[in-house]
């Protein structure tokens, strides 16, 4: 890692956890009213986390030539972290959160995987 790796790492971990929060208080609020209901409201903050890793992994991943499957460990890694900690303190580890982790690791290395650098002419 250099620093503008660490930089670009924490630039898109950012707006992965600024997009999945939006979009999460939009779900919210129609689950609030009764627009959504329990069972489309949980598919529906998998499938926004989902798309929102896989986004900006696939951005991310963009930047670079080489390797790109290692860029989306490294970012889902970050992004595990981050869900992690809070998890941790709020209810115990159990074998879904597990699994949940392991979906994020996934989405995001296939992700970076099918980016392809830009060819500047």
């Amino acid at each position: 890692f250099n620093r503008g790796d660490i930089i670009k790492y924490l630039k898109y971990l950012l707006l992965t956890i600024i997009t999945i929060s939006l979009i999460l208080i939009i779900i919210t609020i129609l689950n609030y009213y009764n627009l959504i209901d329990d069972n489309s409201f949980k598919i529906l903050k998998l499938l926004n986390l989902l798309i929102v890793i896989s986004t900006y992994s696939y951005l991310l991943a963009n930047n670079y030539q080489k390797k790109k499957y290692l860029i989306g460990i490294k970012f889902s890694l970050l992004i595990i972290i981050f869900l992690f900690i809070p998890s941790l303190i709020i209810h115990s580890f159990k074998l879904k959160t597990l699994i949940y982790y392991f979906i994020i690791i996934s989405i995001s290395i296939i992700s970076s995987i099918f980016s392809k650098k830009k060819r500047i002419s």
